[in-house]
């Protein structure tokens, strides 16, 4: 027996990435992702799509966006940057500060746990990515 419409959780669940994906600081996102990637973003960043996701046994928000390159942020319940990740996009040198790629975070430490972490994580992105496609 359901208690609710799974229609009205999906809508629900759309309406609120579409409101946080309205309220954004876009300048705050700009420079998050400028600090991951070397790339300046003019105001041609465009929200396309998003999903609520898991990343490291943390309920995120996935955030989807178009600028000429395809890229995709994990933002916590409390609106910090969790990654960002891009197929297209190569993140920047390790400069000592933490960057948010997960790709650079696993190449960062110990090879063995943290490639499996990030093996895991690309794949969770990618089924964050396919949960997203399907609830358009």
């Amino acid at each position: 027996m359901k208690i609710s419409s799974p229609d009205v959780i999906r809508s629900g669940e759309r309406q609120l990435i579409r409101f946080i994906a309205k309220h954004l600081d876009r300048e705050a996102l700009k420079k998050t992702i400028n600090e991951s990637y070397d790339i300046e973003l003019n105001d041609s960043l465009i929200h396309r799509s998003g999903s609520i996701a898991l990343h490291r046994g943390e309920i995120v928000y996935r955030l989807d966006f178009e600028f000429k390159a395809n890229l995709s942020i994990l933002m916590s319940r409390d609106g910090d940057p969790v990654a960002i990740a891009s197929p297209e996009l190569k993140p920047r040198k390790a400069s000592g500060k933490r960057t948010l790629s997960p790709e650079t975070e696993a190449a960062g430490a110990g090879a063995g746990d943290n490639a499996k972490d990030a093996e895991k994580a690309k794949k969770a992105s990618e089924i964050a990515r396919m949960i997203s496609e399907i609830n358009r």
